[in-house]
């Protein structure tokens, strides 16, 4: 009769009444073992609104039953608290699903803000980037080796090839827009090669991307003789 009123109490030297064990003592909710409501054996588990549901022991911790989130600091059911051993951390699924996706390079997992898209939805992560680049005309991954940087961006090969050609001088790419081509040999010049080669003014103001003070010559289609005051608009 009186042992039905005691408590052994595993982890500790003594017995303890029911009615104290209800007072002073919480149990783990995983393993049932009690230990004193304050001890540091006994960590929170909360749920998804930040509430507490209970305790549990540092030894079910430790043999993995329970995990701590290293984003959000919650202990977690183990299974739904996965360790990413490229990442060299536990994450449980409710961040992963706010603030991770997986690579579609490398297949793991990585933040969202360490990411970057390209057209057709693909993501790639921070480490793939030595591996492919995203072309700033397309917007598509390409491998590195099939990329080339021009004004501080990165484009594919065709592209680049799209948007830049080679002066036959200086052998520096640039903007077609920018180069003037000699219709007489059909070699194309950037503007510097232009003046150090003497090719004709006429010629060099033919670029297509001209500076501020840049002013061409007028032509007025009209007849001979013709007096009539012309106006126009300054595009």
């Amino acid at each position: 009769m009186f042992d039905d009123c005691l408590v052994d109490l595993k982890h500790y030297a003594y017995c303890v009444c029911r009615d104290c064990l209800r007072k002073l003592y919480t149990g783990c909710v995983c393993c049932g073992d009690h230990y004193l409501s304050r001890s540091y054996k006994l960590k929170p588990l909360k749920d998804d609104k930040g509430e507490e549901v209970g305790r549990v022991c540092t030894n079910c911790i430790d043999q993995g039953l329970y995990a701590y989130c290293k984003d959000c600091k919650a202990l977690v059911v183990g299974k739904d608290c996965e360790f990413y051993k490229h990442l060299n951390k536990h994450i449980c699924k409710k961040c992963i699903e706010r603030d991770y996706k997986i690579c579609s390079f490398c297949d793991k997992l990585h933040r969202r803000h360490d990411m970057i898209g390209d057209y057709d939805g693909r993501m790639r992560c921070k480490p793939c980037g030595t591996k492919f680049a995203l072309c700033s005309s397309c917007n598509y991954f390409h491998e590195v080796d099939e990329t080339q940087e021009a004004e501080g961006r990165i484009y594919c090969t065709s592209c680049f090839n799209d948007h830049f050609m080679l002066c036959g001088y200086c052998g520096e790419y640039y903007r077609r827009g920018t180069l003037i081509e000699n219709e007489d040999t059909g070699e194309f010049y950037c503007l510097d090669c232009g003046i150090d080669n003497n090719l004709p003014l006429n010629l060099r103001n033919r670029r297509l991307i001209q500076n501020y003070g840049y002013k061409p010559q007028p032509k007025f289609r009209k007849e001979v003789g013709d007096d009539t005051l012309h106006f126009g608009m300054e595009l």
